[in-house]
């Protein structure tokens, strides 16, 4: 049989190296996660930017109800919507209700191509606009609703020029602001034809 004999000192020199190839196996060995790039994959991105077909909105009348249910100001249909945050969302293809707060009264109707929706407090409705209040129609490009508060009411203010028709009715003017509650509305630099009745009014 062959044997060997290595001197103590030889082993004592071999042993370190022998502990730092284990350590080093073990380190890369062990799995690590890999850094976030912060980039979204396509996957996460597909699923935030989904549309997705048909949604209710709702504003409700912000005054204390002492434990009655709450009134809706406004209900809003979409056929289309995107979430863009935790309050704002992008609609499309639109239909919304705006009530009288007192008694559940449907006041104003309103039919629009596109617009957001801000469920703290408004809606902004954009292109082909149709409103119609209490038997007069509104056509404009561009709407705003505000919900009311505690201390203004709620309101519905054009963002460009507006063609009023009805009875007896054909205006057009630059600005528009329609006061639903109070079942009245605004006109400024206004041209066309109106019964006198609507002078006081």
């Amino acid at each position: 049989m062959f044997s060997c004999k290595v001197p103590t000192w030889t082993l004592i020199a071999i042993l370190p190296i022998l502990l730092s190839s284990c350590s080093n196996w073990k380190k890369s060995s062990t799995y690590q996660p890999p850094e976030s790039s912060g980039k979204v994959s396509e996957g996460e991105q597909a699923l935030t930017s989904m549309t997705v077909s048909a949604v209710d909105l709702y504003h409700h009348d912000p005054n204390p109800t002492l434990g009655e249910v709450k009134k809706p100001t406004i209900w809003l249909h979409a056929e289309k919507f995107h979430i863009i945050d935790d309050n704002n969302w992008k609609i499309e293809d639109i239909t919304a209700v705006i009530y009288d707060t007192k008694d559940g009264v449907e006041r104003v109707r309103i039919s629009a191509e596109s617009g957001t929706f801000d469920k703290m407090r408004s809606a902004s409705l954009s292109g082909k606009i149709h409103a119609e209040m209490e038997g007069i129609s509104f056509q404009t490009d561009s709407l705003l609703w505000t919900n009311k508060t505690e201390a203004e009411p709620a309101k519905i203010t054009s963002g460009g020029k507006v063609s009023v028709e009805g009875d007896g009715i054909s205006l057009t003017c630059s600005s528009l602001v329609i006061y639903p509650d109070a079942k009245t509305f605004e006109l400024t630099d206004v041209s066309g034809v109106a019964p006198l009745v609507l002078r006081e009014t």
